[in-house]
């Protein structure tokens, strides 16, 4: 999805043996950064097959999502 505007993924790290929450009702999947090179190329990805197989998949998976906006200048760094 975010290939197809010419982001590319940051970071990813897996939860191992604890348990993330936002609060009781509310736990955490997965945590994910997307870069994506201008906010256009983000709205950009709105309608296109990839993005709405991706919602679809989603939302069978994930309970439970929030998407924060940064500005990306110091993204974690991983191993």
């Amino acid at each position: 999805m975010i290939d197809s505007v010419g982001g590319k993924i940051l970071w990813r790290l897996p939860v191992l043996g604890q348990l993330l929450t936002n609060n009781a009702d509310e736990p955490i999947d997965e945590i994910i950064a997307y870069w994506y090179p201008s906010h256009q190329s983000l709205l950009a990805t709105r309608g296109t097959e990839i993005t709405k197989l991706n919602f679809e998949l989603r939302q069978d998976l994930i309970d439970y999502a929030i998407i924060h906006r940064v500005d990306g200048q110091n993204p974690p760094i991983v191993g």
